[in-house]
């Protein structure tokens, strides 16, 4: 019966991590995690059984780590949706090469089933009603208001997060507010509802 681990597994993929952040996917090779750790190859690649392994498992715990940074919760529903946004394009601004290896292929995560899927895969449906309520929006127009400014984050927070955009937070959140103000004008969203979701800590526009 084989020994258990000295290194624990959580020790191994958040030593990765760190890695990722500094210097990106490239420079993880499980000789360098455990130099860094300061053991033996040994270890790692039981766990893992190799790279194939450890990178899946690499990719779960990197999303799982960036979830916890641009996903949050509030009674302001409206509000936290706007925030969940920005909080997405400062990841990509803070921490580019973990944003690569999630969202941009370095880590194989794949949504099956195209756009459709990618957008509705954990759909809060709390959420959408709650804009639909708080805006006075329909659901359907709630639904492609979430849905258009998921791909516009994701948009620019890939090209911010590539290197191919640099840019700073104020103007990244204007650029998102000016957007989502567009669309909501064109559903007859009344500009101080509109004013008030873009707010800090801001009303619900009732």
């Amino acid at each position: 019966m084989p020994s258990k681990p000295k290194i624990p597994k959580e020790e191994i993929l958040k030593t990765a991590l760190d890695i990722l952040k500094r210097d990106g996917y490239g420079a993880i090779n499980i000789t360098s995690i455990a130099k860094t750790i300061g053991c033996s190859t040994q270890p790692i690649s039981w766990q893992f059984g190799g790279m194939d392994g450890f990178r899946t498992e690499l990719a779960e715990y990197a999303m799982k780590y960036t979830l916890g940074k641009i996903q949050h919760e509030g009674d302001n529903l409206a509000a936290t949706f706007y925030k969940n946004g920005e909080a997405c394009i400062d990841f990509a601004i803070d921490e580019p090469n973990v944003f690569q290896f999630v969202y941009m292929g370095g880590s194989n995560l794949k949504v099956n089933g195209g756009l459709h899927a990618f957008l509705y895969r954990g759909r809060d449906m709390k959420l959408q009603e709650g804009l639909a309520d708080i805006l006075g929006i329909t659901a359907e127009q709630a639904a492609y208001f979430m849905d258009t400014m998921v791909i516009y984050v994701q948009g620019m927070a890939s090209l911010i997060a590539s290197g191919l955009v640099v840019e700073n937070k104020e103007t990244a959140h204007r650029m998102l507010q000016r957007t989502g103000a567009v669309l909501l004008k064109g559903f007859g969203v009344r500009e101080e509802k509109i004013t008030a979701l873009f707010a800090q800590g801001g009303q619900d526009g009732r």
